[in-house]
């Protein structure tokens, strides 16, 4: 409702085919695409519990063998980890001067995964989603803008006024 382009990932394809599978280079070409037509864009494995893909990455778990927790367990860091690979190969293609992750896990191997060294604050947004520099010397990524966004931090309009740089 944002004017926002989707991603909508395929969240058990990631998780069996892992970030350098093909559901994963598919989502970071059609990433790269958009943001080449200059269009904003929002890649997700889930819009909440209700969302039909919640239930195939349970199933998906469940038909190994494992428990429902080892299985959310296990694919949250597989999840985090494809999505991590996405956003690392299109930083790798796009000049992007702002960028946030969702997600505690998936941030946190973000940050691993593009090789960030610190994050110096900038800008207080919402509780415990401040806007950060990233300082990564020598990296392309140095010098970019992110927000490390958790849990359900942030209004409706959130993602919309990272875009617009302001809250």
């Amino acid at each position: 409702g944002h004017g926002f382009a989707e991603i909508a990932l395929d969240p058990v394809a990631l998780i069996t085919e892992g970030e350098e599978g093909p559901a994963a280079r598919a989502a970071t070409a059609r990433a790269v695409a958009l943001l080449g037509e200059g269009r904003s864009v929002i890649a997700h494995s889930s819009t909440g519990g209700d969302d039909p893909r919640e239930a195939a990455v349970a199933e998906h778990f469940a038909r190994s063998g494992m428990a429902a927790e080892a299985g959310r367990i296990q694919g949250g860091r597989a999840l985090a980890t494809a999505a991590g690979g996405i956003l690392r190969r299109v930083l790798e293609q796009v000049e992007l001067e702002r960028f946030v992750v969702s997600g505690g896990d998936t941030s946190t191997m973000a940050v691993r995964m593009l090789g960030v060294d610190a994050l110096e604050m900038i800008a207080p947004l919402v509780p415990g989603a401040p806007l950060c520099r990233v300082l990564a010397p020598a990296r392309r990524l140095d010098g970019r803008q992110v927000v490390l966004k958790g849990g359900q931090m942030g209004g409706p309009a959130f993602f919309s006024q990272i875009r617009a740089g302001r809250l």
